[in-house]
């Protein structure tokens, strides 16, 4: 629970990489913070990064929703951003979100671009 959030619903999801995310960081739905990052952890079967998010429970989250790792420009922090589908159904609580992004490192993004 967080005091300028009232209470959250707990939501997962599973990423291939979690590069500058830790327990706190925001979650945000328009670019307005609607939650915190709960608990990362690996998982060390399938090797993939997963992610207890907190979010309002006042916020319905359409189930083709897609949770990205992002930052804010080149020097700002990284955080979670929800990228709202369609849908009429909603994530229930405790459900995994299906499409995920993972970060982009910013060396990887620039050897893409220069071809090295």
């Amino acid at each position: 629970k967080f005091s300028n959030m009232g209470e959250t619903t707990k939501y997962f999801a599973s990423f291939n990489d979690v590069s500058g995310i830790s327990v706190g960081s925001d979650i945000k739905l328009a670019g307005v913070n609607v939650g915190k990052v709960l608990q990362l952890k690996l998982d060390s079967n399938n090797f993939t990064a997963e992610m207890v998010l907190g979010i309002n429970r006042k916020i319905k989250i359409p189930n083709d929703s897609e949770i990205i790792i992002t930052s804010e420009g080149l020097l700002g922090g990284n955080y979670v951003s929800i990228s709202p589908g369609g849908s009429d159904v909603f994530l229930e609580p405790n459900e995994n979100f299906s499409f995920t992004q993972s970060s982009l490192s910013l060396n990887n993004l620039i050897q893409k671009f220069f071809g090295k």
